[in-house]
This record gives C-alpha cells, sequence and structure tokens, in this order.
C-alpha cells in the first residue's frame, strides 16, 4: 500500500513548540513540519536537538522557549514525572492563553488525568 503525504496546507501559519524529540518526538515533529506546521523543539539531550535541526526543525534551548509564541505545544516524554517537570518549569508560564497542551508520553492515567 502506497503511503498518503500530508497535504502542506494542513499546517499553514500554524506554530508548534514540540518537548522531546527522541524516538517518538522526532518523527512526530517531523510529520507536523511536512504537513506545514512551524516547528521548534526541545530535547535534554543535545544530540538530539542536531538531529531535529538536521531534518530542518528549529532547536531552541529550553522548555520554555518551545513552548513561548506557539499554537500548540506537544510532549512527548518518557515518564509522568518529566511531563509533570516540564509543566511546571516552563510551558505553564510561557505558554500564551489558548494555547493547546497536548501529551503524547507515555505516562500512567492517573498522571494523565492530574494534568487535564
Amino acid at each position: 500500500m502506497a503511503q498518503r503525504a500530508f497535504s502542506t496546507s494542513v499546517g499553514a501559519g500554524k506554530s508548534v513548540g514540540f518537548i522531546g524529540l527522541g524516538c517518538m518526538g522526532l518523527p512526530m515533529s517531523k510529520n507536523l513540519k511536512a504537513a506545514g506546521f512551524n516547528v521548534k523543539g526541545y530535547d535534554i539531550m543535545p544530540e538530539a536537538r542536531q538531529e531535529a535541526t538536521n531534518e530542518g526543525i528549529t532547536a531552541v534551548n529550553s522548555i520554555a522557549e518551545a513552548a513561548s509564541d506557539v499554537d500548540y505545544v506537544v510532549t512527548a516524554l518518557p515518564k509522568t514525572e518529566h511531563v509533570e517537570e516540564a509543566l511546571k518549569s516552563g510551558i505553564f508560564s510561557s505558554a500564551r492563553q489558548g494555547t493547546l497542551i497536548c501529551d503524547v508520553s507515555t505516562i500512567d492515567p492517573e498522571g494523565a488525568k492530574r494534568f487535564y
């Protein structure tokens, strides 16, 4: 079966701050970019930020920077406590009112309920 490419008009004019550029986050970020979103990303690992840059994603140096001046923030992190820390240490203080925050992390259901 042939793969369908995203339309580049889907995300036209919309921006995403992506936090966590690992095994899940980098491919998701690339798909968003391919769909026309302006994507900036942060990861604790400098190598992951460099790989994102190599893929055309704007790498930033902090969670706060990733969460500022975007329409959407996406977290793709390995543990519940990592999501909680990201929310407290940069997302809530930097995201503008009306920014949609989407968590796709591998966390426990109770954590997801609490963050909601």
